[in-house]
C-alpha cells in the first residue's frame, strides 16, 4: 500500500524531522556564511550603473518590464541594497546561462545563497550524474506516451466551458494538469495528488526571500510540508525496494540501490520535479489562455491549423517568461562587455528581459506566433536547460488542441488577477466563458 502524504505516522515524522537539519538547517547556515562573505555590490566602480529595481517585490512582479528596458541600457547593472549584480541583454544572459565553469548554480538560484543536493543547485560532475538518473524518461520520446493521459486529464477542465458559464481556468485546467501529471509520473496514487500542489505551492515562495531572516520565516512555514513530503518519499522509496516499476520514484529507487544517488539527493530530486513540473507549467498554459481569449483572430488561426500549436506554446514562453529569472555565483571574477564582475559576486540572469531584447527579438513586445523563437531562454541554457521542457510543451499543446476541438471561441469574463511568487510569472485568475459550445 501507497505511503499516506497527509497523514504520515508518528515515526515517519519524528525521522523526516531529524534529517531537517541536515536538508533545512546545514543549507541555511551556510547560505547565511557565503552571502555574508561575498562582494559587496556598492563597492562596485562608480562607472558601474546603479538600480534599485527590486524584482521580488509585487509591483515589480506585476509589470516589471519597463524596468528591463532600462537595465538593457547597460551590460551590468548592481542594486546596492539586494547586493546583486543584473544581467538583462540576451547575449550576455546567454553566454553566462552557458558558462556554468563562471556563474556556478551550486549556491542556488535565488537571491540568497541557498546550497543543497538538488539537480538545480549542483554543477559538473555531480549534475551530469543527477541528471542522467532521470533523463531518459523526460525525453520527447518517452514523454510522447503521455498524450493520451495528458488529454484526459485536460477535458476534466475544458469539460466544465461546454456548460456556458464562467470558468475559472486556472483552478479548472492550469493547476490541476501540470500537477496530476507531475504525481502519475512519480507513481503517487490518484486520490493524494490534490495534496501535491499544497506542498508545491509552499515550496515555490522559496524563491522570493530578499533577507536572511526571511529566509528563515518562509523556511519555517514550509516545515509541514517538507516533512509531509519527505517522510512520504521516504516510505515509497523503502516499499518500491527490490521492484522494477517504470515510475519515477521507482528510478530513483533503483538509482540509490546502485549507489549512483544518496537518500538524501533522492528526496531532493523528487521535490525538484514536484515543485518545478507545476509553477512554471500552470504559468505557461495561464497565459496562453489569456491571450486565446484577448485576441478571436489567434483563436481561430489556431483552431484551423493546429500545426501553428507548437509555435504559439514558444511565443507564450518566450513572451510570457514564465520563469523571469534565475541567479548565478561568480567562481572567478569576469568581464561582461567591459565591466568586470568580482569572484563569489550574486548575479541575477533575467531570462524575462533577455526574452524582449530588441537587439535578438524584433518588436519584442509584440505577440506574434509567426516569429521565430527558437532561441529564446524560457527554459534556461546550457546545462540546466529545463529538465522537463519537452513535457510542459506537449502538456499546454495537448490541453489547447483539446480546447479547440470543444468551443468556437473564448472570451473573459472578469479581470484577470496575476501571481506574486518572485522570479514567476503567471496569472492565478483567468476567468472565461466560451462564446458558443461546439
Amino acid at each position: 500500500m501507497a505511503a499516506d502524504l497527509l497523514h504520515p505516522p508518528a515515526k515517519a515524522i519524528a525521522a523526516a524531522a531529524r534529517t531537517a537539519i541536515a536538508d533545512l538547517g546545514h543549507p541555511l547556515i551556510l547560505g547565511a556564511y557565503r552571502d555574508f562573505r561575498r562582494p559587496r555590490a556598492r563597492a562596485a566602480p562608480a562607472g558601474v550603473a546603479r538600480s534599485a529595481f527590486d524584482p521580488t517585490l509585487a509591483a515589480s512582479i506585476a509589470d516589471p518590464y519597463p524596468d528591463f528596458e532600462r537595465i538593457r541600457k547597460h551590460p551590468v547593472v548592481v542594486n546596492e541594497r539586494l547586493g546583486v549584480w543584473m544581467l538583462g541583454r540576451y547575449a550576455d544572459v546567454h553566454a553566462a546561462a552557458r558558462d556554468n565553469e563562471t556563474f556556478s548554480s551550486a549556491h542556488g538560484i535565488v537571491l540568497r545563497s541557498t546550497p543543497g543536493p538538488s539537480i538545480i543547485t549542483t554543477d559538473p560532475p555531480d549534475h551530469e550524474r543527477l541528471r542522467h538518473v532521470t533523463q531518459a524518461m523526460f525525453s520527447k520520446k518517452s514523454i510522447g506516451s503521455l498524450t493520451d493521459d495528458i488529454r484526459e486529464l485536460a477535458a476534466d477542465g475544458v469539460s466544465q466551458l461546454r456548460r456556458g458559464e464562467v470558468v475559472d481556468m486556472v483552478p479548472a485546467l492550469a493547476i490541476p494538469l501540470p500537477v496530476n501529471v507531475i504525481a502519475r509520473i512519480l507513481g503517487v496514487p490518484r486520490e493524494q495528488w490534490t495534496q501535491f500542489r499544497a506542498i508545491s505551492d509552499r515550496w515555490a515562495q522559496i524563491f522570493g526571500p530578499r533577507t536572511i531572516p526571511e529566509v528563515l520565516r518562509l523556511t519555517s512555514t514550509g516545515f509541514t510540508a517538507y516533512v509531509q513530503y519527505r517522510s512520504f518519499v521516504a516510505a515509497e522509496l523503502r516499499r518500491r525496494a527490490g521492484t522494477r516499476g517504470t515510475e519515477l520514484l521507482d528510478r530513483l529507487r533503483l538509482a540509490v540501490d546502485v549507489g549512483e544517488i544518496s537518500d538524501r539527493e533522492a528526496f531532493y530530486y523528487a521535490l525538484a520535479v514536484l515543485v518545478a513540473g507545476n509553477e512554471t507549467t500552470t504559468n505557461l498554459l495561464g497565459m496562453l489562455l489569456i491571450r486565446l481569449a484577448q485576441d478571436p483572430e489567434l483563436f481561430g488561426e489556431l483552431r484551423a491549423d493546429r500545426s501553428l500549436l507548437g509555435a504559439a506554446v514558444e511565443e507564450t514562453a518566450r513572451w510570457g517568461s514564465p520563469v523571469q529569472w534565475v541567479t548565478r555565483t561568480t567562481t572567478r571574477g569576469c568581464e561582461v562587455a567591459g565591466t568586470t564582475i568580482p569572484r563569489g559576486a550574486r548575479v541575477v540572469l533575467f531570462y524575462a528581459s533577455a526574452n524582449r531584447d530588441p537587439r535578438k527579438f524584433t518588436d519584442p513586445d509584440r505577440f506574434d506566433v509567426h516569429r521565430a523563437t527558437g532561441a529564446h531562454l524560457a527554459f534556461g541554457h546550457g546545462i540546466h536547460f529545463c529538465l522537463g521542457a519537452h513535457l510542459a510543451r506537449l502538456e499546454v499543446v495537448t490541453a489547447i488542441d483539446h480546447l479547440l476541438d470543444t468551443v468556437d471561441g473564448l472570451e473573459l469574463a472578469g479581470p484577470v488577477r496575476w501571481g506574486t511568487t518572485p522570479s514567476l510569472q503567471g496569472p492565478v485568475s483567468v476567468p472565461v466563458r466560451a462564446r458558443r459550445a461546439a
